[in-house]
């Protein structure tokens, strides 16, 4: 993973045409209220879509994504 959590931010910036202002002063300074955070990550979303990076299912719910391993769950109860 990045050393820098904002590494992206930059290469957003160069790759993607047409971002208003607002959008460059987010990437740049970062968000200042909640709203201007759901705008950044909004953005990282669509970054990640551009470079094509898909992260695995996360399974910190504790819940079954499949009835395979609900199965699997219950034997070794």
């Amino acid at each position: 993973m990045n050393e820098n959590p904002h590494a992206w931010r930059k290469e957003y910036l160069a790759r993607k045409a047409g971002l208003n202002k607002r959008q460059v002063e987010l990437l740049e300074e970062g968000p200042h209220s909640l709203s201007q955070s759901w705008l950044l990550q909004a953005m990282y979303i669509d970054y990640k879509k551009i470079m094509g990076i898909k992260e695995p299912p996360s399974r910190e719910s504790g819940h079954q994504t499949t009835l395979k391993e609900f199965f699997q769950k219950l034997d070794k109860d």
